[in-house]
């Protein structure tokens, strides 16, 4: 079974964009038998810091509280600080939030899947780029 993890960018697009390709990217892993997925402190923490309403919350919390929860480890904030300063040696500059969600990816074993560019950037990372 594939692991995967859905980034901020393509939950927000799920959300709110129904006919997106990171709609429908969403819609197809979260529909697969073959498929798990978890979700992670940060993405979280990021969908909930953007609610509007009552009704936005309880939408997310439909969509995410069943999914199991990606612990993060002492191993996973130290694998996200070497994978920026690496990035930054070479002039790239990442929010340390998204190289936590890369490392925690990168733990678990888990695809990425998100609208965001700069995972690419990660090595190490399975990351799926939809636009």
């Amino acid at each position: 079974m594939k692991l995967y993890s859905i980034d901020t960018s393509a939950w927000i697009a799920f959300f709110r964009k129904r006919s997106s390709p990171a709609f429908f990217a969403v819609e197809k892993v979260l529909a697969n038998e073959y498929a798990s997925v978890g979700i992670d402190g940060i993405v979280m923490t990021e969908l909930l810091q953007g609610v509007r309403s009552r009704k936005e919350t309880d939408l997310i919390d439909a969509a995410i509280g069943s999914l199991p929860y990606f612990l993060h480890n002492r191993d996973i904030f130290f694998r996200a600080g070497g994978l920026n300063k690496s990035l930054r040696a070479k002039g790239i500059t990442i929010p340390i939030t998204d190289a936590i969600i890369a490392a925690t990816c990168i733990e678990y074993g888990a695809v990425l899947l998100t609208i965001d560019e700069h995972f690419k950037h990660f090595r190490g990372l399975k990351a799926k780029i939809v636009c």
